[in-house]
C-alpha cells in the first residue's frame, strides 16, 4: 500500500480499512484510487479532517456502486471518528478528461495509492495537467470570491462541506480552506509555489506578502492547536476579512505580474 507512512497514526486504521474495502469492491475496475487533502500529507487534526478519497473506474458508474458508496460511507463514519467525514468519490476515467481541474488537484494535492498514473495516460492522449501559474489562480476568481462572501455572513463556503459542530475545529477548517489552500493559489499569482502543505504555504506568504505577518502568526497557532488557540470562527472571519477581501481582488487584478502591497487601511 503506497503513502501510509505519510499518515498520521490517528488516521491509518481508517485509511487502511477503507483502502480495503475499495480494493475489495471494484476489483479489476479499479484503475486508480489517490487520497487528498490534509489526511494525505499527514496535516490532519482528529475530528475536523476529512477523508477524501478519488476513486476512477475503468466502466460507468452504477446505482449499486452508488448504494455501496454511502453504506460504506457510513460504516466507516461510524466506526472511525478521528474522521470528521468520508468521501469515497467514484467516476468513471473519462470523466478526468474534461476535468482540468480535478487533473490539476490529484498532481499537486493528493496521494496516488493504488493503480496506474492516469494523469500520465491522459497526457499521452493530449489531455494534460495544468500547471501552477498565475493564469490558472485567476481562473478561479469567481468561485474564491463566492467563497469568501458566503465564509463573511457565517455560513459554509461552497469548497466545505457543512460545519462541524465543534466550532473551534470549524475555525481550524476555515484557515486551512482560506490561508493553506487559497494561499497557495495566491502565491502561484506571485510565482513562488511550491506545494499545499502548511508550513510551505504560510512561509511563502510570508516572504511574499509580509504585510500580513499577524494573520499567518494567528493561523499557525489555530493549525498547531485549536484548543489551544482558542479562536472561534466569527473571530477568526473578522480578522482574516482585510486579508480575504485583497486576495479575492488580487485573483481578480493579476496579469502575471507579483501583486504590490495590500490596500489593506
Amino acid at each position: 500500500m503506497e503513502g501510509i507512512d505519510n499518515i498520521q497514526p490517528e488516521f491509518q486504521e481508517a485509511f487502511a480499512h477503507a483502502d480495503q474495502l475499495i480494493a475489495d469492491y471494484l476489483g479489476q475496475r479499479l484503475q486508480a484510487a489517490y487520497l487528498g487533502g490534509s489526511v494525505a500529507v499527514g496535516e490532519a487534526w482528529p475530528g475536523a479532517s476529512d477523508f477524501d478519497c478519488f476513486i476512477f473506474i475503468s466502466d460507468t458508474l452504477t446505482p449499486n456502486d452508488i448504494q455501496w458508496r454511502a453504506q460504506i460511507e457510513a460504516i466507516l463514519a461510524g466506526r472511525f471518528s478521528a474522521v470528521s467525514a468520508f468521501h469515497l468519490n467514484v467516476y468513471p476515467l473519462q470523466r478526468l478528461e474534461t476535468e482540468a481541474f480535478w487533473r490539476f488537484i490529484l498532481r499537486y494535492n493528493a496521494l496516488r495509492l493504488r493503480g496506474d498514473d492516469v494523469l500520465a495516460h491522459l497526457a499521452d492522449r493530449g489531455h494534460l495537467t495544468p500547471e501552477p501559474t498565475c493564469a490558472f489562480a485567476r481562473s478561479r476568481h469567481a468561485f474564491v470570491s463566492q467563497c469568501v462572501e458566503a465564509a463573511c455572513r457565517g455560513e459554509s463556503p461552497p469548497s466545505l462541506e457543512s460545519k462541524l459542530d465543534d466550532p473551534l475545529l470549524w475555525t481550524r477548517k476555515l484557515v486551512r480552506n482560506f490561508i493553506v489552500i487559497e494561499g497557495a493559489f495566491l502565491l502561484m499569482v506571485a510565482g513562488r509555489f511550491r506545494s499545499f502543505r502548511q508550513g510551505e504555504v504560510l512561509l511563502g506568504l510570508q516572504c511574499s506578502f509580509p504585510q500580513w505577518s499577524d494573520l499567518y502568526v494567528l493561523s499557525r497557532a489555530i493549525l498547531q492547536d485549536p484548543y489551544a488557540a482558542g479562536v472561534l470562527p466569527e473571530q477568526f472571519i473578522r480578522d482574516a476579512h482585510p486579508f480575504l477581501q485583497w486576495m479575492v481582488e488580487v485573483l481578480r487584478d493579476s496579469e502575471g505580474t507579483a501583486p504590490k502591497r495590500s490596500r489593506r487601511a
